[in-house]
């Protein structure tokens, strides 16, 4: 039995995983990502003129 974190521990299996779904999201929600990217580059960030620092 080998510890987690080592390799072919159970959160290797957890961890491609999760690569998995989080490179799967990234591609299904590209084109959302990039029109929000576009509107935050010609309006700034929301509330941007409350922030502290």
């Amino acid at each position: 039995m080998t510890a987690p974190g080592q390799e072919g521990g159970p959160s290797d299996v957890n961890a491609t995983g999760a690569d998995e779904r989080a490179a799967r999201w990234q591609k299904e929600n590209a084109e959302a990502i990039a029109c929000y990217n576009d509107y935050i580059e010609k309006n700034g960030l929301p509330l941007d003129e409350f922030r502290m620092f």
